[in-house]
């Protein structure tokens, strides 16, 4: 496994917390930490980025066609 932040050699450590036992992996250069908390917190924020993004491109496109941009979100709200 690599770290994402400098690309060394991530190593594998068990953790005791007041939870239990919890295995992480640490880089060996650097020190990043990654645990599953970390990991599904990254998932989290970068489906949240994704999401923002193909807003951001609908928007653009309503814009081009020349639909007013606050009518559609508005009416999409009410949708949802």
């Amino acid at each position: 496994m690599q770290c994402q932040r400098c690309h060394g050699m991530m190593v594998t450590e068990g953790v005791w917390t007041q939870q239990g036992k919890v295995v992480m992996a640490r880089c060996s250069s650097c020190g990043n930490l990654v645990d599953p908390l970390v990991m599904a917190n990254r998932a989290r924020s970068q489906a949240s980025l994704a999401l923002m993004l193909e807003r951001e491109a609908q928007e653009e496109k309503l814009q081009e066609s020349g639909t007013p941009v606050r009518q559609e979100v508005s009416a999409r709200r009410r949708a949802a």
